[in-house]
Order: structure tokens, then C-alpha cells, then sequence
């Protein structure tokens, strides 16, 4: 992207997503090394709720601090608390005292979450409304790119004595990337002047202002399905596998990861002018039906590429989606509508997650057959969709029908209000106006 100050941003996304994912797979291997069964699974969960948790509780500081505050400062103070926690990650578990190094991710999950509605929120500021979907497309992709690294770079390291590169050094190399992700998220400028007279509000008034509105409140519930699924879809592979989550990474579900940044790229690219929410349910649909195909594939070669197609899918309707959710909010509200927006997200992983090792613990069922909820949610999905917006699926077919003979280019999209009624006067009208409009500004 030809945007000024657009590398940092990408940089500091590379690297908190790279450091998140790295801490879940430290401490996933070092639990792995003492624990098995269902003792390991209980305390794998323990140490998702620890990163998850905080997205819930911290909601009003999270809102208040994103729209009160200039979103480049929140993110470059952020990034540097997070660092002093990593810091102290380090020193306690190359002390030997890796249970307390082990209790501080709720620390950090707490900055992070901070961190993460003025890392989203920035977006439309820094690259404007035009180019929403395609820096969604590529922030989402950084973020694919961090786990993806991580993972690898994590192969040679062992809680084991006899491992050749000491398993202590991986904190420290988590620091040097959190100091980068600091110097990063200073460089980008600040876009939006800070809004004084902004006030902490209580988590319930946050919530009720948000979930007030219908298309905000659809995309929040279509991110969490998202999200709850593909948790729930990354444990299933590991565990159909009969590999650790470092493993499938690098594995199987790195068919999953190209897929995702092919779809984040398909999104991008059909959402150029506009926000092709005719994708919306398609994708969902596809993602369903491929879901629960995969509950029936034992071939491993055929299992990775629906793997793909699923992450083609995904990333497609979870850029489109989170596009949609920010090209409806402003400076002094996006902070407010993220932090919600993750707090969903997280109560949504919470509740599949907790679901998941329920199920695993008491119910004796080969795992495979777990794909077909997944396949039911992602379907259900898709019928909500329609329901809620049938004139989505519409837009696409005349978007279609239009294609050889006109061409759609919105200019001043970002001047129509996100809430309340608007006059639009035009020279004259015609029979596809309506249809333009749907496309323009859905």
C-alpha cells in the first residue's frame, strides 16, 4: 500500500501477533512436557482463558482509552507496558519460576487488550474508507504472517534437557520483538486529534450504545462465530492429528493459513470501489459445506486442501465482515464499538472452548464427528445472514448482471453519516439507481 507511515503500522501488527501467538505455544510446550490427557487439556484451557479473559473485564477502560486518547499513543504506550511484562516473562522463567512466568500472560492480556481496539480502530483514520477492506486484507494478513513465523521459528526449541538450543531463550527473543513493536507503533502518526471531553462509561452503557445498532450488532455477532469456529476448528485438527498446536501449524493447517491470506486478498480485490457483502453469505455457505465434508476425509493430501477452501472462505467473509463493522464507525467511537466487538469475540471463545473440552472429557465420540457442528454453526451463519440481509446476495447477482455494462465508482462515500437519515439529490434518477446506491453504501 502507497500510504505514508502504513509500514510501521504493519510492523507493529506483525510483531504483537508474533509475541501473542509465541507466548500460547511457550508456555502450550511447556505444559505439554509435565501434563497429558485430561489434566493437560484443563490446564491448555486455563492458559486460553488467561488471554481471553481480560477483552471481557477490561471493556470500559479498553473503549474509554481508544477514544479519549490518540489511537497511535494507546498503541505505542501499550506495546511498551507489554514489552516490561515480557521482560519480567524472561527473568522469572530463567529464574526457574516458569508458574509465575505462567500467571503474568493475564498481565500482558490486559494491555493487549488495550491495545487491540486502537490497533483496529486507527484503520479508517490512517487509510481512509476507499482503502478499508484492502488494509483489513493486509493487517489480517501480517497477523497470519506473525503466527505462521512464530511458529516456525519456535521448531528447535525443547523444555527438554537434552533440546540443543536452550528453551529459555525464546522469552528474551519474545522482548526483542515487543521493543520493535514499540519503536513501530510510536512512528505512526497520529491522524485524529484526542477527544477531551470523552468520559469513562460504565461497561453496560458501552455495551447498550453499540449493540443498539442493527448492521454493528450483525457484524459483531458474524466476527464471533467466526472467531468461536475457527478456535474450535484449530483444536479438532490438532487433536485428529495427534499433534501438539506447534505442530499443526506447521502441518496441515498451514493449508488453512494460505488460504485465509488468499481470501483476505479475494475480499480485498472484489471490494475495491465498495464492500461486496454479497460474499458475506456465500463464503459462509462455503465454509459450511466444506466443514462438513472434512468430518468424512482421511486422506491427508484431500484434508489439506479442504483445509484450504476453508480458509479461502474464512478469510474472505472475516474481511468483509470487520470491514463493514469499521466503515461504521468514527474517531470518537471506534475504540467503543472494537472493545465491544472483541468482548463478543472472546465471550464467544470462551463458551466454544469451554463446550469443546467438556465434550472431549465426557463424551467418548471419535473427534472427527465434532466437525459437523462446526458445519451446522458455519451454516447457521449463513442463514442469518440471509435473513437479516437478504439485499446482500441481491447486490452481488446485479453486481453481475451490471458488470459488461457499467462500471461502479463511489466518490464521497465517506461524507454520508454512519447513523441517522440522509438527502441525497441527484440531476435525474434511473431504474438501477437503487441498486447503485445499495452497492455504493451498504
Amino acid at each position: 500500500m502507497k500510504i505514508k507511515n502504513a509500514i510501521p503500522y504493519f510492523i507493529s501488527v506483525f510483531s504483537i501477533s508474533f509475541i501473542q501467538m509465541g507466548l500460547f505455544i511457550f508456555f502450550q510446550r511447556w505444559l505439554s512436557f509435565s501434563y497429558s490427557g485430561v489434566p493437560f487439556l484443563w490446564r491448555s484451557a486455563l492458559l486460553q482463558t488467561l488471554l481471553l479473559l481480560p477483552y471481557i473485564f477490561m471493556l470500559a477502560p479498553a473503549s474509554y482509552f481508544s477514544n479519549r486518547y490518540p489511537k497511535n499513543k494507546v498503541m505505542g504506550y501499550t506495546a511498551l507496558l507489554m514489552t516490561l511484562v515480557l521482560i519480567l516473562i524472561a527473568v522469572f522463567y530463567t529464574l526457574g519460576l516458569g508458574w509465575i512466568s505462567y500467571c503474568l500472560i493475564l498481565l500482558f492480556s490486559i494491555f493487549l487488550s488495550i491495545e487491540s481496539p486502537a490497533k483496529l480502530g486507527i484503520q479508517k483514520e490512517l487509510f481512509g474508507v476507499k482503502r478499508l477492506t484492502l488494509s483489513n486484507a493486509y493487517q489480517s494478513s501480517f497477523s497470519i504472517l506473525g503466527v505462521v513465523a512464530v511458529s516456525f521459528v519456535t521448531i528447535g526449541f525443547s523444555p527438554e534437557e537434552t533440546s540443543f538450543l536452550k528453551y529459555e531463550i525464546l522469552p528474551w527473543l519474545f522482548v526483542i520483538i515487543g521493543a520493535i513493536a514499540t519503536l513501530a507503533a510510536f512512528k505512526i502518526p497520529e491522524v485524529t486529534p484526542p477527544s477531551k471531553y470523552m468520559k469513562l462509561r460504565s461497561s453496560r452503557r458501552t455495551i447498550s450504545s453499540t449493540w443498539s445498532n442493527p448492521l454493528l450488532r450483525l457484524c459483531i455477532i458474524g466476527l464471533a462465530f467466526f472467531w468461536g469456529t475457527a478456535q474450535i476448528f484449530i483444536l479438532l485438527s490438532q487433536d485428529i492429528s495427534g499433534m501438539h498446536i506447534v505442530s499443526v501449524l506447521r502441518n496441515t493447517l498451514i493449508f488453512s493459513a494460505i488460504g485465509l491470506v488468499f481470501g483476505f486478498l479475494a475480499a480485498a480485490r472484489a471490494s475495491r470501489n465498495f464492500i461486496e457483502t454479497g460474499l458475506i453469505p456465500t463464503s459462509a455457505l462455503g465454509a459450511a459445506v466444506m466443514m462438513f465434508l472434512s468430518a468424512f476425509i482421511s486422506n491427508e493430501l484431500i484434508q489439506a486442501l479442504v483445509y484450504g477452501v476453508i480458509g479461502f472462505c474464512a478469510g474472505i467473509f472475516f474481511i468483509l465482515v470487520k470491514a463493514l463493522l469499521q466503515q461504521n464507525t468514527r474517531p470518537d467511537t471506534a475504540g467503543r464499538i472494537i472493545a465491544v466487538a472483541n468482548m463478543m469475540q472472546m465471550l464467544f471463545l470462551f463458551t466454544f472452548l469451554t463446550l469443546q473440552v467438556v465434550a472431549m472429557s465426557f463424551i467418548s465420540v471419535s473427534i472427527d464427528v465434532f466437525f459437523i457442528p462446526l458445519a451446522v454453526i458455519a451454516f447457521i451463519g449463513f442463514s442469518l445472514s440471509l435473513a437479516k440481509t437478504p439485499q446482500t446476495l441481491l447486490r452481488a447477482f446485479l453486481r453481475l448482471f451490471f458488470f459488461f455494462r457499467y462500471r461502479l465508482k463511489p466518490i464521497g462515500i465517506e461524507n454520508i453519516p454512519e447513523t441517522g437519515p440522509v438527502l441525497l439529490v441527484g440531476s435525474h434518477y434511473s431504474f438501477i439507481d437503487w441498486a447503485v446506491l445499495q452497492m455504493a453504501s451498504p
